[in-house]
């Protein structure tokens, strides 16, 4: 994971240099605001706005102390003559924090200023808000705000600090700064150069981290960043939804959710819309629907769909969230408690039941590891089938879920079962990879080049912390009325899920110390497995490997 700051106001001490890097005004426009000034574009900003007209004889006087109703009038005329609204997603709660923990520590004038305040220092002992991590960019600070009592977060325990800050939010905070820490209506410490400062970099969006402009996606990727799933809201989907902030909204009737796109407290710049597949669009594959509706820019691919529309809809993954599929075969272990594989099974010719027109279980037949006369299809995703045989039979499912429902929800069973993932016994696939469509791959490129590594970083977060992604999935379920879309999703099966992706190694590095990026041996073992199968027949004759994807965007650096 990225490493933070050794101080979150490390970020706004850094303004002074960003703020640098733009357009020196024209002109000089108060007198006793000289370009050297540490404030002076942000002073020249805050006028050419309509923000401030400095004093009535042409002067702005820097460095006058600001006297709390001063700082509350410049905060209300950044609401009122900027943002135009009560809030926005570009100003949060954790935002606000990073500022008056930079006013505290005397850190809005450039690397060589000492004001003399004080604040504690050191690492936190302990994580006080569940909801942000020690790599938050707005932990620190957040956590001294807490400490010195500006705030106690919500009555939940949570801080929420994706959350858009209100404008009168923002006043009750820039109050309570003066009241419980100044204990004075103005101080030396907090001059009007420095709400200036303040003003420009939430503006700017440049609260956020030094490494936050690598990751601004505002310049390059289209917003909504919209991305197709292959299911409706799941744990798998972890690293999706951990992109999604605080302030998202549930499109129940489109089965959609949409968000500020952050990553680890980060804003991106972009909004993001995660919208889900299987039942929400009539079962129809991804690269199907992806070619009938432009809007859509990124979606979940499988190796063998890939394959299979490769000639009407073909699609370039980019990224694999996942290192192994899910997809399993289970079978009962009081029954059979001598198989250990899939391949057992296939010696002994057990009943293995799948969906119809399995693909796996097509290649396992043709590579001799069941027989065809041992399946049966009639696999509808529901355990009534195998609960109902008392473990005769073998069936395929999800580890990542059945290994859980079985044990804990279907109390028809209620005990565990074996199973081994189909990747273990030979399906090498790719699943649930985040792909492209060919003629898109250059207009995206810019933002992929960006995008990619954020994902990958996604899933590494995700994996450490998976409870504020969890809690949006489980949300979003049930707002969509899980049971009338075939499915429900506890938190407890959330909590389950993270877990086993990385037990499984569902999620993980591949053979390098990388995550995300693709395996070509791996995935022309898997075509080739394909090929051995009717699918053969919608394949160009052609067709390698490294048709189906590209590691060009993937960041070696970022991995487990």
């Amino acid at each position: 994971m990225k490493k933070r700051t050794t101080a979150a106001v490390a970020v706004v001490a850094a303004l002074v240099t960003a703020l640098g890097t733009t357009a020196v005004a024209q002109s000089q426009r108060f007198p006793d605001v000289p370009a050297d000034h540490y404030a002076f574009e942000a002073i020249e900003w805050a006028a050419e706005v309509g923000v401030t007209a400095g004093y009535a004889d042409g002067t702005f006087k820097p460095e006058r102390p600001l006297v709390k109703r001063h700082a509350v009038l410049f905060m209300e005329a950044y609401y009122n003559e900027i943002l135009g609204a009560e809030e926005s997603e570009d100003f949060t709660r954790g935002d606000m924090m990073v500022i008056l923990k930079a006013i505290n520590d005397g850190t809005l004038r450039g690397a060589d200023s000492d004001t003399g305040a004080e604040s504690p220092s050191g690492e936190a002992d302990s994580q006080r808000f569940p909801d942000v991590p020690a790599d938050h960019y707005a932990f620190e600070a957040i956590e001294w705000a807490a400490e010195v009592g500006v705030t106690a977060g919500y009555a939940d325990g949570t801080f929420k600090p994706e959350r858009p800050l209100v404008k009168r939010h923002a006043v009750l905070f820039m109050e309570a700064y003066y009241n419980e820490i100044l204990g004075a209506e103005e101080s030396e410490d907090f001059t009007r150069g420095d709400m200036m400062v303040i003003l420009k970099a939430i503006n700017d969006g440049t609260l956020r981290g030094a490494d936050s402009a690598s990751r601004d996606l505002g310049a390059v990727c289209p917003s909504p960043l919209v991305v197709q799933t292959d299911w409706l809201p799941q744990s798998e989907h972890g690293a999706l939804y951990h992109l999604v902030g605080d302030a998202y909204t549930v499109d129940a009737a489109n089965h959609r959710v949409r968000g500020s796109m952050v990553l680890d407290g980060t804003y991106l710049g972009v909004e993001l819309e995660v919208r889900s597949g299987g039942p929400a669009i009539g079962f129809a594959s991804v690269p199907s629907h992806m070619h009938a509706d432009d809007s859509i820019h990124l979606g979940h691919a499988y190796t063998h769909l890939q394959m299979r529309h490769w000639v009407d809809a073909p699609l370039i993954s980019v990224v694999a969230p996942l290192e192994k599929s899910p997809a399993m075969i289970m079978w009962d272990p009081q029954t059979y408690p001598d198989v250990g594989s899939i391949a057992d099974l296939g010696r002994q010719g057990i009943t293995v039941n799948v969906f119809p027109g399995a693909v796996h279980a097509r290649v396992f037949v043709a590579q001799g590891i069941l027989s065809r006369g041992q399946l049966e299809h009639s696999y509808n995703g529901f355990p009534g089938r195998f609960v109902s045989a008392g473990g005769e039979i073998a069936q395929e499912g999800w580890a990542t879920s059945d290994a859980y429902s079985f044990e804990h929800v279907h109390q028809q069973w209620g005990r565990p079962i074996a199973f081994q993932l189909l990747h273990d016994a030979g399906f090498e696939i790719y699943a649930q990879s985040i792909a492209v469509r060919p003629d898109d791959l250059e207009t995206l490129r810019p933002c992929l080049e960006k995008v990619v590594p954020v994902i990958q970083q996604a899933v590494v977060s995700f994996a450490a912390s998976p409870e504020r992604a969890n809690a949006i999935i489980v949300d979003a379920v049930g707002q969509f009325g899980g049971s009338r879309l075939f499915t429900t999703y506890s938190p407890e099966l959330a909590a389950f899920s993270a877990r086993a992706q990385r037990q499984y190694g569902v999620v993980g590095n591949g053979p390098d110390s990388i995550v995300g990026n693709f395996d070509a041996d791996r995935l022309q073992r898997a075509l080739n497995g394909l090929l051995l199968t009717d699918l053969a027949s919608y394949s160009p004759a052609d067709l390698r490997a490294e048709d189906l994807f590209t590691n060009e965007f993937i960041d070696e650096s970022v991995g487990f």
